[in-house]
């Protein structure tokens, strides 16, 4: 049997348990780790896990990589500006990374998937991800990243969403590290601590804070209770600012005080 579970003893957010499959039968995508069935009942399962009082709206997507399926919700922190939130997408991928896989194979989203999300998954390995959604007729749709984001802009020397895991700068694309020379990391001080990191693609917006990555990683294992359950919320920024002059300074102030206030 495979078990199309997200990784236990992981949170709220991971512990969601989809359906088991059987490998090898007409339900099973033995290439892509995935259900050929779209999972609409599992993605809808992850809707309480959102945070979305700003836009009202639950995002739920589902990674599936060699490591097995991980899950992913939208978060919007009070207080906080549009580029300071985190898409279902970006949460499902870097929760993915964060508990140890390395390879991408499709993944299952409960709506069309916003420019930025294309933009963020881009990079020319992933132009036959398979990705299915939700379109806005209801219907499920079949698609890959290169129909859904056609001559996607790329740099030479561009990375890997998944290369680089524990370096205090995660060089996703070599010429913007080159030219900037950022170095930067957010810690979120618990019983484990948290630590999140400059995560950078080529069309840089789409890029994650390290305020951000911390907080994929926090919610997926602790959710709203861990988050209540803490006395003191503090995220603690070490930066190099490197030629550029670029600072994480203000979006870390803007996530503490978020999540000071989803707390409240």
């Amino acid at each position: 049997m495979t078990a199309l579970t997200f990784p236990q003893n992981h949170g709220p957010v991971n512990a969601v348990r989809t359906t088991t499959f059987a490998d090898g039968t007409e339900d099973w995508d033995s290439q892509t780790q995935q259900p050929k069935t779209f999972p609409q009942e599992q993605l809808n399962a992850l809707k309480p896990f959102a945070v979305c009082n700003a836009s009202q709206y639950q995002a739920t997507a589902i990674a599936y990589t060699d490591a097995g399926a991980f899950p992913g919700v939208n978060i919007e922190l009070p207080g906080t500006g549009y580029s300071d939130g985190i898409h279902a997408e970006f949460f499902a991928v870097m929760n993915a990374r964060a508990h140890g896989a390395t390879k991408l194979n499709a993944l299952d989203i409960n709506s069309s998937p916003c420019g930025h999300c294309r933009e963020f998954l881009s990079k020319p390995e992933n132009g036959d991800l398979p990705i299915r959604y939700i379109d806005n007729t209801k219907a499920v749709k079949d698609s890959t990243l290169k129909t859904l984001l056609p001559d996607a802009f790329v740099l030479e020397g561009q990375g890997d969403l998944f290369s680089s895991k524990d370096s205090t700068y995660q060089p996703i694309v070599k010429r913007i590290h080159e030219i900037n020379n950022i170095q930067a990391a957010v810690t979120l001080n618990t019983d484990t601590n948290y630590k999140g990191y400059c995560v950078e693609v080529a069309s840089w917006n789409p890029s994650l804070t390290p305020a951000q990555d911390m907080l994929i990683k926090f919610y997926s294992d602790r959710g709203l209770d861990g988050l209540n359950a803490l006395d003191i919320i503090k995220l603690n920024l070490t930066e190099e600012q490197g030629n550029s002059g670029i600072s994480f300074k203000w979006n870390t102030m803007a996530i503490e005080e978020g999540l000071k206030q989803l707390k409240n």
